[in-house]
């Protein structure tokens, strides 16, 4: 029979939002076949030892098969010491990744969940809607000032043109559109920090794999 000791809690490295994995020490014996038996024979010990990394997302169980049989005579005093030691910090990293292959596949197959809908977009698909987003902001900053500007002057009491009806807001209505405008605004701001954390996101990850694979960045 498999011994499983729970021996920590660590936060998943670069995730925007906290998702806690929590690392396990497996211990049980070996498969009586020949290779078990010679494994067993070359450590010196008939159980094995399998560390597995286990993450939780909502409340969720997220187990992903992060799983590797590990060599230890002893363990660091810390969880964060062990978070720091192979084979856990390849776990942990490996965690991530198949979290981030998982994400994508659920993305790309069109998958949505009440009135979430996820989409598939590259870095440089959500870097231009955030160059979109940030034209848009400065849209409603300049819509802002006209409206405050509109408020603070004077009524004027030109008479219309010909065939033309002279309607101008009052300045309580002014302040309206200002007040409109903001929490437009304050929307529009939200969507742009969430694409900054993504793409931060996202660049993160591209730097880890490439010192993972020795590439240059």
């Amino acid at each position: 029979m498999e011994h499983i000791t729970h021996l920590g809690v660590v936060p998943l490295p670069g995730a925007p939002s906290r998702v806690p994995l929590s690392i396990n020490l497996h211990v049980g014996p070996r498969a009586t076949t020949t290779t078990g038996l010679a494994h067993a024979a070359a450590l010196g010990r008939p159980e094995y030892l399998a560390i597995t990394v286990v993450g939780e997302i909502n409340g969720h169980t997220v187990d992903l098969g992060v799983r590797a049989e590990a060599d230890l005579d002893s363990l660091p005093t810390t969880i964060e010491e062990l978070a720091a030691t192979e084979p856990v910090a390849g776990l942990i990293a490996d965690f991530g990744h198949r979290l981030a292959e998982a994400t994508w596949y659920l993305t790309v197959s069109g998958l949505a969940y009440d009135d979430r809908i996820v989409a598939g977009l590259t870095a440089d698909d959500v870097d231009f809607l955030r160059h979109c987003l940030t034209n848009l902001e400065r849209h409603w900053w300049e819509g802002i000032d006209a409206a405050n500007a509109g408020a603070a002057q004077p009524q004027r009491d030109t008479p219309p043109s010909p065939g033309f009806l002279n309607i101008e807001p009052t300045p309580s209505a002014y302040q309206g559109i200002a007040r409109l405008a903001g929490t437009e605004l304050t929307r529009i701001m939200d969507y742009r920090k969430r694409l900054d954390r993504l793409l931060d996101l996202t660049r993160q990850t591209t730097s880890d794999d490439a010192d993972d694979h020795g590439q240059p960045q």
